[in-house]
């Protein structure tokens, strides 16, 4: 008794060619092409040597054109930001305040 023949079932083809021994060091650098020396460039405001996440220019992208007219009717972003923060610095004393306050009154009535 022989075994089943070999059938080669369907399959997604592969992503590299199957390369000669020899092959690689011939033509080595033709298929993988390496970044070394490469300016980086960002692709927010398109200035070289950062990216996105590296980018002074804007944080998070306006819904409209920098030059529309509703901007001059807005406080520059670093305000911007600065204000948020500091209104969360002042309602996170100001709850703490409050908790500390009913927390001295809850233990006077209970003397």
């Amino acid at each position: 008794m022989e075994p089943p023949e070999f059938v080669k079932l369907a399959s997604r083809p592969k992503t590299k060619r199957v390369r000669q021994k020899d092959e690689a060091l011939k033509r080595q650098g033709e298929w993988a092409v390496s970044r070394k020396g490469r300016i980086m460039t960002c692709s927010n405001c398109g200035k070289p040597n950062h990216n996105v996440r590296g980018c002074d220019k804007v944080i998070i992208l306006p819904l409209v054109d920098s030059d529309h007219f509703v901007h001059k009717y807005f406080l520059p972003q670093e305000y911007a930001i600065l204000i948020s923060v500091y209104a969360a610095v002042a309602l996170i004393c100001f709850l703490s305040i409050c908790i500390g306050y009913f927390m001295l009154e809850s233990k006077k009535k209970k003397a």
